[in-house]
């Protein structure tokens, strides 16, 4: 687990806003996992599209910069995310000895079935 970072300099330390929310500007920026708040309106729409994300703080070599990457590897190419809160701790176990099941890909219905997959060339 990493230990949280200090607002950047010049950030003065905020106290978050009713719902729990602080500007994305005082996000720690060392890789630790964040729930960020975005929005973006598209060339169509008159109304933001929003939505939460797990996202830290990395450097993208591709882009050779930094910025905000969720956990599909997707790099906010604008900045899109406004606020964000911490992530909570994990739930503690019942009992000391017990742990969290792994739980796999296919446990969490993200991978299709078998039934589903197609090979090239199948009709």
């Amino acid at each position: 687990m990493t230990t949280p970072t200090p607002p950047e300099p010049g950030i003065e330390a905020q106290s978050p806003d009713a719902n729990g929310w602080l500007p994305i500007e005082s996000a720690p920026k060392d890789g630790t996992e964040i729930l960020g708040f975005w929005q973006y309106v598209y060339p169509s729409d008159t109304a933001p599209t929003v939505g939460y994300r797990v996202i830290s703080w990395e450097y993208w070599p591709i882009a050779d910069r930094a910025g905000w990457v969720d956990g599909d590897g997707l790099v906010s190419a604008v900045n899109v995310y406004t606020h964000f809160q911490r992530l909570p701790t994990p739930p503690v176990s019942s009992s000391a000895n017990s742990s969290p099941a792994a739980v796999t890909k296919a446990d969490a219905g993200l991978l299709p079935p078998a039934s589903a997959t197609h090979s090239k060339g199948a009709a």
